[in-house]
């Protein structure tokens, strides 16, 4: 009996020690300065949701940042959809959102348009005296808004199975 317990507690840490990893979610292309990004997404199942700019550069979110963060671009993409259906060609931006992250970095989104053709998100990063300021499109901003789904469903998941264990 005790032979069969060893490799199956072994079994049981390795695969919790991996769910402690942080995870790769997905990717989605953006501008920043006037050159092309990629933003991918990690999530860390008990910990936070990292927002990685080329690979270089991150910003942690706490699950609930990351729901704020959701709700704001959701926002906007409906002020995009209305843009594109009305094929408005006013140049106009709005303020959707902001708010501070447990690290101290500032998070702002905004809607723009310069007609229904360009019409975007804007996500502004800002922490420790740099900014990152993301530019999305209709396309990418849905994207977005996918890997934003995706990091909840992950850790969605990881609660229901850590119950099962309680």
């Amino acid at each position: 009996m005790k032979r069969c317990l060893v490799p199956v507690l072994f079994i049981a840490m390795a695969a919790s020690a991996f769910a402690l990893e942080s995870q790769p979610i997905g990717s989605v292309h953006a501008v920043s300065d006037a050159k092309d990004v990629t933003i991918t997404l990690t999530v860390s199942p008990e910990k936070e949701v990292r927002l990685w700019i080329d690979s270089d550069r991150s910003y942690a979110f706490l699950f609930s940042e990351r729901d704020t963060l959701l709700g704001f671009v959701e926002t906007s993409a409906r002020k995009i959809d209305i843009a594109a259906a009305n094929k408005t060609t006013i140049s106009y931006r709005q303020g959707v959102g902001r708010f501070a992250t447990a690290n101290a970095a500032l998070v702002s989104v905004f809607f723009e348009t310069q007609g229904y053709g360009a019409s975007n998100t804007v996500v502004q990063l800002t922490n420790k005296g740099s900014s990152e300021v993301l530019l999305l499109n209709q396309k990418e901003t849905q994207d977005f808004i996918t890997l934003l789904g995706k990091a909840h469903s992950l850790v969605t998941e990881y609660n229901r199975q850590l119950i099962l264990f309680k």
